[in-house]
């Protein structure tokens, strides 16, 4: 996993965009070890409330569009169709895109995470064309007609 920013906010949403707003407690207890290691060393309340504030942002509205920039997906992010298939996804579910910190699929990188109310998909090794076919499915449309 590349560095991240070493800030608890940012640390605390890739986590939460990662395990899709959910996690079990062995996550949580792999999280807090990787954030002791980054030298990031918040106390139980602290975290908590990270944890709190990243899970509101993650489920804020109907659906949100997340793309990891880490350094693996950053090599990538000059590619202008995969940034407009994603830019595209993203008006059409009516969000934003949010970057977030390494999501921990670099060897598939790049990595985008959908989210359309409580369902979340974590897409790698996306392309222009892939990104869309695969995000479309998720999000219950039919391929576009080249």
């Amino acid at each position: 996993m590349p560095p991240l920013k070493k800030d608890l906010e940012s640390a605390v949403l890739a986590f939460v965009v990662q395990w899709g707003g959910a996690w079990p407690d062995r996550a949580l207890r792999n999280f807090r070890n990787f954030l002791d290691f980054q030298g990031i060393l918040p106390d139980e309340v602290t975290l908590g409330a990270a944890l709190s504030r990243a899970r509101a942002r993650f489920l804020a509205g109907d659906a949100a569009l997340f793309r990891c920039v880490g350094s693996a997906c950053v090599e990538h992010a000059g590619d202008a169709a995969l940034n407009d298939a994603v830019a595209d996804l993203a008006r059409r579910l009516g969000t934003g895109v949010e970057e977030t910190d390494c999501l921990g699929a670099c060897a598939k990188a790049p990595t985008v995470v959908v989210r359309m109310g409580e369902r979340a998909a974590k897409v790698s090794r996306v392309d222009a064309p892939e990104v869309r076919a695969a995000l479309g499915r998720f999000v219950g449309e039919a391929p576009a007609a080249d």
